[in-house]
């Protein structure tokens, strides 16, 4: 969703440029927006229970066409639920939910177009599309392409990268990037390499007039203020709060909590309004990105007491292991398991998936002929009487030979 209607505010610092220009470069990507482009391509077939890879053609096409002005494409997909976008998440479910229904009944009537308008809204972008893509990356271009699964949000990842020098701009669909900080952002990017350019410097810079909201003197915490009040991935807005009434405060009150206090004394807000807001505001703060270039940093330590949402857990035995094949692709963020390729991804649930535990298989042994071995002497005391009777024969014929031969000659 992003920050509700803030793009077409910032018309006045917003600059069509060529993916040319980053030449030699590395530019990020939020891979899982390109994604979700490219699904409406095949929204019927995946809507419906089929398979396409439609999806992953159009991404390869914007990948092929970074390589071809020698941009370097670095990949970031989302990666596990993250807590403080819980309610968002549900919301969408139930959405996609009644949009799959609304297709399958459209599907009936015989209303195709309409149902695939309706699959395309139920249609969600699942690890097991971020795996193939990555494999088919890999398969077409090797090294040439790098990839990141975010712990959580892609745009948190996205930002890391950015502010520690790792990557020159991120290519993205959604306006939360500016929250997030991201110094450069190339929105809408096309077939033919033009891309709409948004330096965040140049927002605070803008002279008046130039954008509908004047940001000069501003500081990035006054900003993810007027993007938390006018409605967010993170918070919802007040009723009767836009991008415009949310600028007008912070702009006048600056401070957050003087904001707020302004807002209750003005609006019918929760009684929780507040706590939602410091949320959203930690979450573009101090959500956790991996951090592994040489130059790269954690973007910035949560505070001791930041909200519950934002905390992670101990690191487990192996978690190091499992945080990098999550990072890499090869395991779903929320399961640690490969993506299944036989069915589409199960409807996400509160509860972890159960493991599955594969029985143990039947093994053919070769038979291999033991060798021969003879029996060991049998004991006297186990002998046959036969056998008894010839041995103390035997014996006495040699005492005779024996005394014969020792006797006088």
């Amino acid at each position: 969703m992003g920050v509700r209607n803030l793009l077409p505010t910032l018309g006045g610092s917003t600059q069509t440029v060529h993916v040319s220009r980053y030449a030699n470069q590395v530019v990020a990507i939020d891979a899982n927006g390109w994604l979700h482009r490219g699904v409406h391509a095949c929204a019927t077939e995946l809507g419906s229970g089929g398979t396409s890879d439609k999806h992953i053609k159009f991404c390869m096409r914007l990948v092929a066409l970074l390589l071809h002005h020698k941009v370097k494409p670095f990949l970031v997909f989302d990666g596990g639920a993250l807590p403080a976008k819980a309610a968002e998440e549900a919301s969408r479910r139930d959405k996609r939910e009644h949009a799959k229904a609304m297709a399958n009944q459209k599907k009936r009537e015989g209303l195709h177009e309409d149902a695939r308008d309706w699959y395309a809204k139920a249609v969600d972008v699942t690890p097991l599309m971020a795996k193939e893509l990555i494999d088919a990356c890999v398969a077409q271009w090797g090294d040439s392409v790098d990839f990141l699964v975010a712990p959580y949000e892609a745009d948190a990842q996205l930002a890391q990268l950015a502010l520690a020098g790792d990557v020159a701009a991120v290519v993205s669909e959604d306006s939360d990037n500016l929250a997030y900080g991201v110094p450069r952002v190339l929105l809408k990017f096309q077939d033919d390499g033009n891309a709409e350019q948004i330096v965040l410097a140049d927002l605070f810079a803008a002279g008046p007039g130039v954008n509908k909201l004047d940001l000069r003197g501003w500081t990035q915490d006054m900003f993810v203020t007027m993007c938390a009040l006018a409605g967010c991935d993170y918070v919802e807005a007040v009723k009767g709060v836009g991008i415009k009434t949310a600028h007008h405060l912070v702009a006048r009150y600056k401070d957050r909590k003087k904001v707020l206090r302004a807002l209750r004394a003005a609006y019918d807000i929760p009684d929780d309004y507040e706590a939602r807001v410091d949320r959203a505001a930690l979450t573009f703060g101090h959500q956790m990105p991996f951090s592994g270039g040489k130059r790269s940093a954690p973007r910035s330590d949560a505070p001791a007491r930041s909200a519950p949402a934002l905390r992670a857990p101990p690191l487990a035995p192996g978690a190091r292991r499992c945080a990098a094949a999550h990072a890499l692709g090869p395991t779903g963020p929320a399961t640690t398991l490969a993506p299944a390729r036989h069915s589409p991804a199960p409807p996400r649930t509160v509860a972890p998936p159960p493991r599955v535990v594969e029985q143990p298989r039947a093994v053919e042994v070769p038979v291999v002929a033991a060798p021969v071995v003879p029996p060991p002497p049998v004991p006297a005391s186990t002998a046959t009487p036969q056998l008894a009777s010839l041995w103390l024969l035997f014996a006495f014929a040699a005492g005779l030979l024996f005394a014969y031969l020792s006797g006088p000659k």
